[in-house]
């Protein structure tokens, strides 16, 4: 008797697709139930798998909340046109607005949700950076090489420490004209922090 076999990749496709239907079962309950109230039994039933398999994929809520700023910052880290040698000044300004206007199209609890998900987040030792934390890194090494910058600063902690800071003036502002005013306070906080 000949077993019927899965062609090579094919549990890997299924698990792939699996697990971005539970992202967009989860995104869907925290935008309509709040991330709270969320309930994964609701995600899974929409996605007809046990409870167990959600876990699997996204051990808590905050995983759902981090894959979607994985997501939101690659998808602007592609949307940037910085030129290489773009000034470190015109590199804050941008990272800084484009991630201002999407937190801007997140509302309420998930926004809320959605930054202090990725303030409280731990940083991974070893993990390559983010595409947007890459970007302003490299800005910083830019303008170091150039002797704008402090040479002795480390640029990916210093583009770690900026972007972390960008999260918490964002939760802190009361709406989204006093983000965009804590983000331009920042942006020259941080100048006069990393620039000579």
């Amino acid at each position: 008797m000949v077993s019927e076999r899965e062609p090579p990749g094919a549990r890997e496709r299924q698990r792939r697709e699996t697990r971005e239907a539970l992202f967009q079962a989860a995104i869907e309950e925290f935008f309509s139930s709040g991330v709270a109230a969320a309930r994964i039994e609701r995600i899974v039933d929409r996605v007809g798998v046990a409870r167990g398999t959600f876990y699997f994929h996204f051990p808590t809520k905050d995983h759902v909340l981090h894959e979607l700023t994985d997501r939101t910052e690659a998808m602007i880290a592609d949307s940037i046109v910085l030129r290489d040698d773009a000034p470190l000044a015109e590199a804050l300004h941008t990272i800084f607005e484009q991630m201002c206007g999407a937190l801007q199209a997140v509302q309420g609890d998930v926004r809320r949700e959605l930054i202090a998900a990725q303030i409280r987040r731990p940083q991974r030792p070893g993990a390559p950076p983010a595409p947007l934390h890459q970007r302003l890194a490299q800005a910083i090494l830019h303008a170091q090489r150039q002797g704008l910058a402090r040479p002795e600063l480390d640029a990916y902690e210093a583009s770690r420490t900026l972007l972390a800071s960008m999260f918490g003036a964002i939760a802190l502002a009361a709406d989204d004209h006093a983000a965009s005013s804590s983000l331009s306070t920042l942006t020259e906080i941080a100048l006069h922090g990393v620039l000579r």
